[in-house]
């Protein structure tokens, strides 16, 4: 069937055709791929913290206070100091000559920290926030007068930067920790 068009006019045509077809293509990929600031912060605005009930996620969250607990037990003066968040140091007047005498550094010896409930937000891509409930059983150094440890509630804020691998440590209030971790059961 000869509809008036050549060889070459035809050839032309679904050139153009495909050239067009693909260019579409193109067009949706980068479409759905595209990172769209304006959804992604609407994400994180309205993230809100979630029990963490997953192993891994857990220890990784975690492993930044036994850090801490390490570096007051065996007075790494300076890890302790890369570790606290900078705002919380600021607004505590926290020093490296004055942290033996701030409560951050009242934790005794002997401390053990046993997790009571864990939540969790991401609020910024690669950086999430998890608030920790747990207990400080630590020896008193007055062991052997009739008391055998102290128990402390203590509450902290990690953010863990999943880019750079890094974390850094704020103690929080309770009221802090019940505002973003109010729901869910413990751990």
């Amino acid at each position: 069937m000869n509809l008036g068009v050549s060889k070459d006019e035809a050839k032309t045509l679904m050139f153009w055709i495909l050239i067009v077809a693909i260019g579409m293509l193109i067009f949706v990929f980068i479409k759905i791929n595209v990172y769209d600031p304006i959804v992604e912060n609407q994400k994180y605005e309205n993230a809100e913290y979630s029990v963490v009930r997953d192993k891994n996620e857990y220890y990784t969250a975690v492993t930044p206070i036994y850090h801490m607990y390490s570096f007051i037990s065996y007075e790494q003066i300076d890890d302790l100091f890369k570790l606290l968040n900078e705002d919380y140091i600021k607004e505590n007047e926290i020093t490296k000559e004055n942290i033996k005498e701030k409560e951050i550094f009242s934790l005794g010896i002997g401390v053990n920290f046993q997790n009571k409930r864990m939540c969790a937000k991401e609020f910024a891509p690669n950086l999430t926030s998890y608030i920790v409930e747990g207990d400080d059983v630590t020896l008193p150094p007055e062991v052997g007068e009739g008391k055998s440890e102290y128990i402390t509630t203590r509450y902290y804020d990690i953010v863990l930067d999943s880019s750079n691998h890094t974390f850094n440590i704020t103690p929080i209030s309770k009221e802090t920790y019940e505002r973003g971790c109010s729901s869910g059961r413990k751990v």
